[in-house]
């Protein structure tokens, strides 16, 4: 006959799952940027005050009952296999940049993989639109074009050259032709070194937001 097990020891998944949003509200509200917790479906299990009015904010960004989901169906499906792609153990963390409606900032969402609920997923929101302030003065202080100290804020802020390509419309290999003039230019050591330089310069100067929107200029 097995022994008694006391039931204050006794763990059950719903007790596990409770202990963990607990634990994952005390994390979320360390955080600055905003923050929430999804599970593997994209459903919001906890957020920070800032995470919370993204929600408001954006709410495009979420489906009835608190589902991430958006109303683009090519967005919507980039969305969907990031969070898949995390939940079945193939990716670690995942970058999905959202493409600017018309009085709406440009979205990044960075999809990273927690313990604190089983296959859960810690999602960052950051407003592309808000990060440097002033490119022209970024850019001279550089010695770049705008071409290029664009890519390089962008690079600065975590995104690769397919995600910029993607949110300016141009071609990776003429961003790829930015990046490698402008460390040509710097005397830099390659496209890293270009992204801390840029992000270290921006900081310097007090342009703590980065890129501007997108002109028509090459």
């Amino acid at each position: 006959m097995p022994p008694a097990t006391d039931g204050a020891c006794s763990t059950s998944p719903v007790g596990t799952k409770a202990a963990g949003l607990r634990q994952a509200d005390d994390i979320l509200n360390i955080m600055v940027s905003p923050a929430l917790l999804l599970d593997e479906t994209g459903l919001i299990l906890a957020a920070n005050d800032a995470g919370r009015q993204v929600v408001q904010r954006h709410p495009a960004l979420f489906v009835e009952r608190g589902y991430l989901g958006l109303r683009r169906s090519e967005e919507a499906d980039m969305v969907s296999k990031a969070l898949d792609r995390i939940a079945t153990g193939h990716e670690h963390r995942e970058i999905v940049v959202l493409k600017s409606r018309p009085g709406s900032p440009i979205l990044m969402l960075r999809l990273v993989a927690t313990n604190l609920v089983a296959r859960g997923i810690v999602m960052m929101v950051e407003d592309l639109l808000s990060e440097i302030s002033d490119i022209h003065q970024l850019a001279n202080l550089m010695g770049l074009t705008l071409s290029q100290t664009r890519v390089a804020a962008y690079l600065a802020q975590g995104l690769g050259i397919p995600d910029i390509a993607t949110l300016l419309n141009r071609r990776e290999t003429t961003l790829r032709t930015h990046v490698r003039e402008a460390i040509d230019r710097l005397n830099l050591s390659g496209q890293q070194h270009l992204a801390i330089c840029t992000l270290r310069m921006a900081r310097f100067v007090g342009l703590m937001q980065t890129p501007a929107p997108p002109d028509e200029t090459p």
